[in-house]
């Protein structure tokens, strides 16, 4: 399986599909680098699911900062994450995270969690 893959943004798409459909104004924007099958896979499901236009493909970005302050939920669809630095940096935000098929290193993220709480 590539690496891209493991992300499952069609995943996202799918979910987004049936939130969409209820919520016609809602945008899901997808970052991280895919491999270009896979994208154009992906691409082709957002046309299939008719949500074309309110899907953006934004690929990698350094700093998430300026999306987090615009985002109403973060949803996560990565097949293994050791230590995702993006529930800490959602969490600061505010912003919900609904997690789909994602197996965690929870140990790190409890303590991470617990010592900055505390």
């Amino acid at each position: 399986m590539e690496i891209q893959q493991m992300a499952h943004a069609h995943v996202a798409i799918e979910v987004f599909a049936k939130v969409y459909q209820h919520h016609p104004d809602a945008r899901l924007q997808i970052l991280g680098n895919q491999d270009e099958q896979y994208k154009q896979y992906c691409q082709r499901l957002t046309t299939r699911l008719n949500v074309t236009q309110a899907v953006d493909f934004i690929g990698y970005q350094k700093d998430i900062q300026p999306i987090l302050k615009n985002s109403a939920v973060m949803i996560m669809t990565s097949q293994f994450e050791g230590f995702p630095m993006v529930i800490p940096e959602a969490k600061a935000f505010g912003i919900p995270i609904v997690m789909i098929g994602v197996i965690l290193n929870l140990q790190k993220f409890c303590i991470y969690s617990y010592i900055n709480d505390n």
